[in-house]
């Protein structure tokens, strides 16, 4: 589940695995009703796709400043089925438009998203075949037409149907005994990107060069998140070990140093810091519930 920078949709991303052993799934937006007694979600599209494994919005400011102006929303999308896929919402269309990537044999397990002031998007993406993917797109409006288009790194369009061409490398990042759960680039450091794996591995990579920095062992089981902090300079991680860990970079900017551990008690599956109290971050856990712990910063 994702909220907008601005709390009023929610995406939700769904999961089936069917009685003939495939993969299918949906994402659904929900309008966040708002009254004095309590919240409402309603329901307004639904969109069919690849079992969904991770989800994230494009923020309002990259939707204002950088695609066209019909565009109402954008969210990206991974799923089971290897496409990355983006959805957005027409002004004079009434149901989302999606524009994917091909289909691939490895599923596509995790993404983040990165703009900068000039337009320019990465997304980041974690596999089943223990590599990482990272993709660059340009939003855009081509004249006299109404659907989205981008533009891969070389200036070059592509399809408004694919992104395909925006690919710009791809490499082997955990053993081949490990799928990639989750990958986060650094908020304030632009050539740092972190990954995490079933092999427990914390792995912090230069996006420059794409070579391994450090590696951080301290986790027991497969790490499921990984969630930096750009007010408290932290990190915090999720792991099947039942911990949420706190660290933070070493002066050299290339090390994870571990600064406290808290129990959950069972396995932690999503971590998000809260968008106004920057000191709080919810846990979502597997068999526990949710939970909500408040980081001290020393």
């Amino acid at each position: 589940h994702k909220l907008t920078d601005s709390r009023e949709l929610l995406a939700c991303g769904m999961y089936k695995l069917n009685s003939n052993g495939t993969k299918t799934g949906s994402v659904k937006i929900f309008q966040v009703i708002k009254d004095r007694e309590a919240i409402k979600l309603k329901q307004i599209h639904s969109v069919d796709c690849g079992a969904v494994f991770d989800l994230k919005w494009v923020s309002n400011s990259v939707i204002r400043n950088y695609c066209y102006r019909d565009c109402e929303f954008l969210l990206t999308v991974v799923c089971a089925d290897g496409r990355v896929n983006l959805m957005y919402k027409d002004k004079s269309e009434e149901s989302l438009i999606v524009i994917a990537t091909p289909q691939e044999s490895s599923p596509a397990l995790s993404l983040d998203l990165k703009c900068d002031k000039e337009g320019n998007n990465l997304i980041a993406v974690s596999r089943g075949d223990h590599s990482v993917s990272l993709h660059t797109i340009k939003f855009g409006f081509r004249k006299n037409e109404t659907e989205m288009y981008m533009k891969d790194d070389k200036g070059e369009t592509t399809s408004t149907r694919s992104f395909q061409s925006a690919e710009i490398v791809r490499w082997k990042a955990h053993e081949e005994i490990a799928e990639i759960w989750t990958v986060s680039f650094d908020p304030k450091i632009p050539s740092i990107l972190y990954t995490g794996g079933d092999d427990g591995l914390l792995k912090v990579w230069n996006l420059t060069t794409h070579q391994l920095l450090s590696t951080n062992t301290a986790h027991t089981a497969g790490v499921t998140c990984i969630v930096p902090s750009s007010a408290l300079g932290m990190i915090a991680t999720g792991s099947y070990d039942g911990k949420l860990r706190i660290f933070s970079l070493n002066e050299g900017k290339t090390q994870t140093i571990l600064r406290s551990e808290h129990n959950v008690g069972n396995g932690i599956w999503r971590l998000e810091w809260h968008p106004l109290h920057e000191n709080l971050i919810l846990a979502s856990c597997t068999d526990g519930g949710a939970r909500v712990f408040s980081i001290v910063n020393k």
